[in-house]
């Protein structure tokens, strides 16, 4: 790839270096170790682009599997409905905001469900 862009020229020494930060970050999409070990040398410039323009034992074909992995989905939290009259009493008795029920519903929403209903029913309306 790079190999073809400096291949049949020839390229000064200069050249190379301005265009060394490109060119190992163009092949550390598809050589993430060797770049990053490129990277992590620090030598100079012009030899990273010679390097990636004559480099015999890159591995050749697909990406590492490592780069992109599959994560475990997170379970569904089954959505609350609050009745309005316990949510705002529950808001009045704590002293709190919309806002704060609303934070209330994404850390724990079964305990709030629980508290609110305990709520409306000592207020005497049927849930």
């Amino acid at each position: 790839m790079i190999g073809e862009v400096f291949a049949g020229r020839h390229v000064e020494w200069p050249d190379k270096s301005r265009n060394a930060f490109m060119v190992n970050r163009i092949m550390a999409v598809r050589y993430p170790v060797q770049a990053s070990a490129l990277n992590g040398m620090g030598g100079d410039h012009g030899n990273v682009v010679s390097y990636w323009t004559t480099a015999p034992g890159l591995p050749r074909g697909r990406q590492p599997g490592w780069v992109y992995t599959k994560v475990n989905k997170k379970e569904q939290v089954k959505k609350v409905k609050l009745d309005p009259a316990g949510a705002a009493a529950w808001m009045e008795a704590n002293e709190v905001g919309p806002t704060e029920l609303a934070e209330a519903m994404r850390t724990d929403p079964s305990a709030l469900a629980e508290e609110v209903k305990s709520i409306t029913k000592s207020m005497g309306v049927d849930v």
